[in-house]
């Protein structure tokens, strides 16, 4: 009879010991909800929505990242797929050296306690030298420059997953805006002979 007292009063308590332990995120990849085309404009709404948001190490999302789940989220967000991971995430793409890098691009570190060569973390080249990523639990999503010394050090190389061109120098708008431009030319020239 003690013993069943005992355990009325130890069940509680193992339960909440126990729920303490259990963690409050889903490891689980989760894939992206599509709701851009790929554009700057899309990735700069990103980039600018992302920013600040906390660290979580093995989440890629919406509220919270580790570094490839930052890029992950990021790309998957405009349709494009690629790896969770950031070692995998370096072996696609085309490799772009430092000096040709373009907004979009992933930028590749080792961030190890001992450098070993070994790409641990990934971010997302912004322009002007800089890159934002999912940096540490204490200071959540940031924009930092590749010329920090830290980051300069341990850079290893960059890959450019896609080619983000500016709708001004995109094919497709070149030809509406000459075509348009055309049309405009004609209409005002008829509406010249018209009047004349």
């Amino acid at each position: 009879m003690i013993y069943l007292k005992k355990i009325k009063y130890v069940l509680p308590i193992l339960g909440l010991i126990l729920s303490g332990c259990a963690s409050k995120y889903d490891y689980t990849i989760h894939k992206p909800k599509v709701l851009y085309k790929p554009s700057l404009s899309a990735l700069d709404k990103l980039n600018r929505r992302n920013l600040g948001k906390r660290y979580v190490w093995a989440e890629e999302g919406p509220y919270c990242f580790d570094c490839s789940g930052l890029t992950y989220f990021t790309y998957g967000t405009m349709g494009i797929e690629i790896p969770r991971v950031a070692r995998e995430q370096f072996r696609v793409g085309t490799p772009v050296p430092k000096s040709q890098l373009k907004k979009g691009d992933l930028v590749f570190f080792d961030t190890g306690k001992y450098f070993t060569g070994r790409v641990t973390h990934v971010g997302i080249y912004i322009g002007n030298g800089k890159f934002e990523h999912a940096s540490t639990s204490k200071r959540g999503v940031v924009i930092s420059s590749l010329n920090n010394l830290y980051y300069k050090r341990r850079y290893l190389g960059a890959r450019r997953i896609y080619n983000f061109t500016p709708y001004y120098q995109n094919p497709y708008y070149i030809e509406q805006k000459e075509a348009k431009n055309n049309r405009l030319s004609y209409m005002s020239g008829a509406i010249f002979w018209r009047y004349y």
